[in-house]
């Protein structure tokens, strides 16, 4: 495989070297072999190049067919024995060409690597996984992620849930999150971000991010230093900067949910992914309530219960579910 710090093109000419010199017409050697060399001395990337792209194309065994076809189309044949020898060496030049179009590709493909990986979390489950750059990212409860790796490129698209970054810095390479309409930048940090129903949540424990809303002007982004937080909504509006403190930033690791002035469809999809039994807001008007709230998870039907003591609203349970209405006048607030 060519090093990755020699460039595409010195590569792309050392192929051409090869094809040129495999093939080249025996009148032009001396020509040609001088060229050759002005090529080879002028770096020692050239000559690295070169070497490797005839060891690979010797690896992978082109050169012995590449031959046999040579001596087949200069031996003299039918309908062929009568060409001129320019022609017949337009033909050598065809068929080393057509091997090293193989070669080419190999060579794109080892410099130009395309890792992709899918993982997710169970409900109720923390998942931690490691990425192929050494970076870390720890799934929250029913989370989950879509990776994309190259060489100066890394990817996480988070589709569901909330997750724990934690990412070994590469210089060269960005450390992208995309979440909703968010879109998280940074070289090398810790930091959590939240997809929730309708917006993100992006809290920063060490290091610097940068947030901003997919597809916006670079200048309209955020960056945030260690103890910020910021939300970012549907419509890629960014709320003001926010501090935190680093410990109860990461209570949902314990299956501690934490909430400040959320609205209550927020709260419950956060919920829904620690409870194989769903709740419902069946009330569309509910969902913007602004609910303050801190419990476990496994306490979770307490809190709403105490939910319909200090908000309008009432619960009824189902089969297979939980619903949330809007309180009735006088109506019993409590679980049936």
């Amino acid at each position: 495989m060519i090093k990755p710090d020699i460039s595409a093109d010195v590569t792309r000419t050392a192929t051409q070297w090869l094809t040129r010199l495999y093939a080249g017409d025996p009148d032009e050697d001396e020509a040609l072999q001088e060229e050759f060399k002005q090529w080879i001395e002028a770096s020692s990337d050239h000559r690295q190049a070169f070497l490797k792209v005839r060891a690979l194309w010797e690896d992978i065994g082109m050169t012995d067919a590449a031959a046999a076809t040579a001596l087949r189309l200069v031996q003299p044949e039918t309908g062929r024995a009568n060409l001129p020898p320019q022609a017949r060496w337009r033909w050598i030049t065809g068929a080393v060409a057509a091997s090293l179009g193989c070669l080419a590709i190999l060579l794109w493909i080892g410099t130009h690597t395309i890792e992709t990986r899918h993982y997710a979390s169970k409900v109720g489950e923390t998942r931690t996984v490691t990425l192929s750059d050494g970076s870390k990212v720890t799934l929250g409860a029913g989370a989950e992620i879509y990776v994309k790796i190259d060489g100066r490129n890394r990817t996480i698209d988070l589709t569901r849930g909330r997750a724990l970054f934690e990412v070994t810095r590469q210089p060269d390479s960005i450390f992208k999150v995309v979440s909703n309409r968010a879109e998280i930048s940074v070289l090398g940090t810790s930091f959590t971000v939240r997809r929730g129903k309708h917006s993100s949540t992006v809290s920063v424990l060490h290091g610097q991010v940068s947030v901003n809303g997919v597809g916006q002007d670079s200048g309209q982004a955020q960056l945030l230093g260690p103890g910020e937080r910021i939300d970012l909504d549907a419509l890629t509006n960014l709320g003001e900067v926010a501090s935190i403190d680093a410990n109860q930033a990461l209570d949902w690791l314990t299956g501690r949910l934490v909430f400040d002035g959320s609205p209550l469809a927020e709260v419950i999809h956060d919920l829904n992914l620690y409870r194989e039994t769903k709740v419902f807001i069946a009330d569309p008007a509910l969902e913007q309530l602004r609910v303050t709230t801190s419990f476990r998870v496994d306490q979770a039907e307490q809190m709403l219960e105490g939910l319909t003591m200090s908000h309008p609203i009432r619960l009824r349970r189902m089969e297979d579910s939980l619903l949330i209405f809007a309180a009735e006048p006088q109506a019993a607030n409590r679980l049936p």
